[in-house]
């Protein structure tokens, strides 16, 4: 799975890579963190357990997913 800025910037687009195998039925929790530095930005991806993503998730409404086809 990966992930990317959206938005243009002088610094580049940083991106995530993370390697899972997804099993049919099974529901994954990722999230991602964008640094920002004096001269660069860092992009993390990390998969999260069910009960830390539902509490994330609950803390933060404002939250919106999309799924991106090809």
């Amino acid at each position: 799975m990966c992930a990317n800025v959206q938005s243009k910037s002088t610094i580049g687009r940083p991106l995530a890579l993370v390697h899972f195998a997804a099993e049919p039925g099974k529901v994954y929790y990722f999230r991602t963190k964008f640094l920002v530095g004096i001269l660069d930005a860092n992009l993390e991806l990390d998969q999260l357990d069910s009960d830390e993503a539902k509490y994330l998730i609950a803390s933060y409404p404002i939250c919106i997913a999309h799924l991106l086809g090809r």
